[in-house]
């Protein structure tokens, strides 16, 4: 089952990583890593690996931090010896999120991005105005409403029509 030159490498994943459940033996998927790298405490997202092929999905049994046994999604992916070594120091240092990729799409973009930062998040949200400091000076009181129109009446009688004002 695993190709000359390649490794099985299982990781954890949950629910939201692993694609809520749509991910299985053959898909296809990237992988990206969010942290923060070294000397910065700016978090960036980037993909890590493109094109993986996922060998097997399951479970595997680890302790929760009470010592409890609990059910963990693992998903086992084939990788050449460089991306195991790869994905496995990038588990230790950020999140890691799988990719869903279509099967017919082998281009291989991550090397044309710089990877998206938090900065970028908010590249797109118009900033409001300064407020307008508050004048001190008192303003004219509001000119009065006009007086309302003069009630009146449409009278119709056979095909003339006549508008009567009602004096009050």
């Amino acid at each position: 089952m695993i190709p000359e030159e390649k490794r099985a490498v299982a990781i954890a994943i949950n629910q939201v990583s692993g694609v809520s459940g749509y991910i299985n033996p053959g898909s296809e998927v990237d992988i990206l890593l969010t942290g923060s790298p070294k000397g910065s405490e700016e978090r960036l997202t980037a993909t890590v690996l493109e094109n993986v092929t996922v060998l097997s999905t399951g479970h595997r049994l680890e302790m929760d931090p009470n010592g409890k046994p609990q059910n963990v999604p693992v998903i086992n992916m084939l990788l050449t010896p460089e991306e195991a070594e790869l994905i496995t120091l990038a588990t230790g240092v950020g999140r890691i999120q799988l990719i869903l990729r279509n099967p017919m799409d082998e281009e291989v973009t991550a090397d044309k991005r710089t990877g998206a930062r938090q900065r970028d998040l908010w590249v797109n949200v118009k900033k409001s105005a300064p407020p307008r400091p508050r004048s001190r000076t008192r303003r004219a009181a509001p000119a009065p409403p006009p007086p309302p129109p003069p009630a009146q009446v449409e009278m119709i009688r056979g095909n003339q029509r006549t508008v009567e004002r009602i004096s009050r």
